[in-house]
C-alpha cells in the first residue's frame, strides 16, 4: 500500500487498488481546487498517455506546476487519513517528509493526522482507506501589498 509516496505494510490488507496512493490523490485534488484546475480523473495532461508513469506522485507534481504557473505558493497542507489502522501513523514522519518534498515545501507546512472510521460514523467492512485534504495556497492577488 502506498501512502503519501511511502510503501506501508499493514496487518490487514486494505481494499484499495494496488498502485493507488489515496492520500496523494486527495492532496492533488485539494491543490487543483485552489486554482480551479482540471480534475485528475479526467484528462490531466494530454502528453502523458502511458498509464504506467501516471502515478500519484506524477499527478501531485503536475498540480504543483499548475499552481506555480498561476503564481500560487503553498502555505499549508492539512491531510487526514480515515481508516481503521492506527499503525499507519507509525510512518507519519516519512509521509510528511515525502509529501513536503513532492510539494517543495518545508515539512513544517504539512500536517498528517489520523481518524478511525468509528469517529467518522462510517459503517464499512473496515478494509478501506480514505483521505481528506485542505490546501492553503496564496496567489499574487492574495498577498499583502
Amino acid at each position: 500500500l502506498m501512502v503519501c509516496g511511502i510503501p506501508v505494510r499493514l496487518e490487514q490488507k486494505l481494499g484499495t487498488l494496488h498502485d493507488a496512493d489515496v492520500p496523494l490523490a486527495a492532496v492533488t485534488r485539494a491543490l487543483l481546487g485552489t486554482v480551479g484546475g482540471p480534475q485528475p480523473d479526467g484528462p490531466f495532461r494530454a502528453d502523458i498517455s502511458n498509464k504506467r508513469i501516471v502515478n500519484a506522485e506524477t499527478r501531485v507534481r503536475e498540480a504543483v506546476s499548475v499552481l506555480a504557473m498561476a503564481g500560487g505558493r503553498i502555505d499549508h497542507i492539512d491531510l487526514t487519513l480515515i481508516c481503521d489502522h492506527p499503525d499507519i501513523m507509525l510512518h507519519s514522519n516519512d509521509m510528511i517528509q515525502r509529501t513536503a518534498t513532492l510539494l517543495s515545501v518545508s515539512p513544517d507546512h504539512v500536517s498528517i493526522k489520523y481518524v478511525d472510521m468509528d469517529d467518522m460514523g462510517f459503517v464499512l467492512r473496515r478494509d478501506g482507506l480514505s483521505a481528506q485534504c485542505i490546501a492553503t495556497v496564496n496567489y499574487p492577488a492574495d498577498l499583502p501589498d
